[in-house]
């Protein structure tokens, strides 16, 4: 299995943390930062292979800051899932921001994990 790196840009540690855990057992590095402005410098100066966000962000919310990297030249093609607690008509404000794909906060590890593989195929 190929190896990636992953950023996860999410206020929350605990979720950081378990998601770099379950991560890091594929074998990929997870790298991670608190804010939605401290994310899109670290995507784009380390070009990550994955971008996980979390949309509801105090300050600067996610979706300005997946717009933000689709938009860069760095990072446009960088896969943007977004890690949230959106349902409904939420998902469509998720995918016109430039998310490929979700995954509800409370999330399973098993579907992270497929959902990761998938598109890092």
């Amino acid at each position: 299995m190929a190896h990636f790196t992953i950023l996860m840009i999410d206020d929350d540690p605990d979720l950081v943390a378990m998601v770099t855990e379950l991560l890091s057992l594929d074998g990929h590095r997870v790298i991670a930062a608190p804010t939605a402005p401290a994310g899109v410098e670290l995507a784009i100066r380390e070009q990550p292979d994955l971008i996980l966000a979390d949309l509801f962000m105090p300050g600067m919310d996610g979706a300005t800051a997946v717009r933000m990297l689709k938009a860069a030249e760095r990072t446009h093609h960088v896969p943007i899932v977004a890690l949230t607690g959106a349902t409904g008509t939420d998902i469509d404000y998720l995918v016109a921001a430039g998310c490929v794909e979700y995954v509800p906060k409370l999330l399973i590890p098993h579907d992270l994990r497929r959902v990761v593989r998938t598109l890092l195929r």
